[in-house]
């Protein structure tokens, strides 16, 4: 009540002020979702890449002949493209209530309850942000831009979270150079986070998902060189992934990977080597360090990619994995990692998270299930070799 209302310098009474009634709104509403911005027009929204647009369309009536006073609080919600996904609205019981200075707050208080009770009720927005989570909304579309789902989307029953596990989750499916896009990956992050935190058991404050222009070389070097160290303790638990391309050095035969602000022409300055990832990770204390990725280093494409002029199918030196760390890779060296179109993942991603899931987040139990499968379906499907590897510190 005290941000709907004013005191008055002529009357000394309360008076009602609509603006701060607004805000107060808008307030809520962003204490709701991860990040929300205001905006005057919706073409405003859909240049902001927001995933959601929220049309705030509340009303105060007072009828004059009866006194009594009707308080609606109601939100459009649709998509940057204004298709609608729900209307939410919540009002209170105008016919119990007069008007007087004193009841204006509680009909907005009693409008405002409802209202939000209403939108975490509405199973629309639920089943939409399902969607967003697990990617297919965003970037899980087939050739004709038709949504691409499967049975990944629905996602696991939750376990118990432990403070002792941590991940660091990385997508990049779009780059800021003119690379070519990384399919499905950045929808394939935000899923194995959900994953991660619902299978393994990682608590949301010990994830990091960092995705597309979220995930800069300066992005890498923060969470591996700073987060981990500073919060990883003796015997806990870390998971990598990366979902993305990766790069070789043609001179040196290092294996990078290549972050939104990666330029393969200048792999060395502006890509992150797998050997300092591994390097970086085999310090930490932890009892068990997977990494996960679903990228590959030969630059003959895939999930990779090599400077202008350079020859593809670049001889990469495997880099050393020691310490208690292990390595889950998508492919061998000189291979192609896929992405599978008929279920809008990576190949290797799509049978990561399903063995995840089937084998109640046993990661070599996973690997075993699906280093068969990822075999088969790249050689029926795109007549090509893709072998995942497994590898473990020494």
């Amino acid at each position: 009540q005290g941000l709907h209302f004013q005191q008055s310098a002529i009357t000394g009474q309360p008076g009602f002020k609509p603006e701060l009634w607004f805000q107060d709104m808008i307030a809520s509403l962003a204490s709701r979702f991860k990040r929300t911005i205001t905006v005057e027009r919706i073409e405003d929204a859909a240049a902001s890449n927001a995933d959601l647009v929220a049309v705030v369309d509340d009303l105060a009536e007072f009828n004059r002949g009866s006194a009594k006073l009707g308080v609606r609080m109601r939100v459009i919600f649709t998509t940057p493209d204004r298709q609608q996904v729900d209307v939410v609205e919540g009002e209170n019981d105008r016919n119990a209530i007069m008007w007087t200075h004193g009841t204006m707050g509680a009909a907005a208080k009693t409008a405002q309850e409802r209202f939000f009770r209403a939108l975490a009720a509405s199973a629309k927005l639920q089943a939409f942000a399902r969607s967003i989570r697990t990617g297919p909304a965003i970037s899980a579309r087939g050739a004709e831009g038709t949504l691409v789902t499967s049975d990944l989307d629905e996602l696991p029953t939750a376990r118990p979270a432990s403070k002792r596990r941590h991940a660091v989750v990385i997508g990049v499916e779009r780059y800021r150079e003119a690379l070519p896009r990384a399919d499905f990956a950045a929808g394939d992050a935000k899923l194995a986070a959900e994953y991660f935190k619902r299978v393994l058991g990682v608590p949301e404050a010990n994830l990091a998902l960092l995705v597309d222009d979220r995930a800069t070389k300066s992005d890498f070097e923060k969470y591996f060189e700073r987060w981990l160290p500073n919060r990883v303790e003796a015997g806990d638990e870390v998971f990598v992934y990366f979902s993305g391309h990766g790069a070789p050095n043609p001179k040196s035969g290092d294996a990078y990977l290549v972050p939104f602000d990666g330029d393969p022409t200048y792999i060395a300055e502006t890509g992150y080597p797998i050997k300092k990832l591994y390097e970086q990770l085999a310090k930490l204390p932890a009892k068990r360090v997977l990494v996960a990725m679903d990228s590959c280093f030969s630059g003959a494409g895939g999930r990779s990619v090599i400077a202008k002029g350079a020859r593809p199918l670049v001889s990469v030196q495997n880099a050393a994995v020691t310490g208690n760390v292990s390595v889950l890779s998508a492919s061998a060296g000189d291979q192609v990692s896929s992405s599978y179109q008929e279920k809008g993942h990576g190949l290797f991603t799509y049978f990561l998270l399903k063995g995840l899931k089937e084998k109640n987040g046993d990661f070599k139990a996973a690997f075993d299930y699906l280093k068969p499968e990822v075999s088969k379906i790249a050689r029926r499907e795109y007549n090509a070799d893709q072998d995942p590897q497994w590898r473990e510190g020494k």
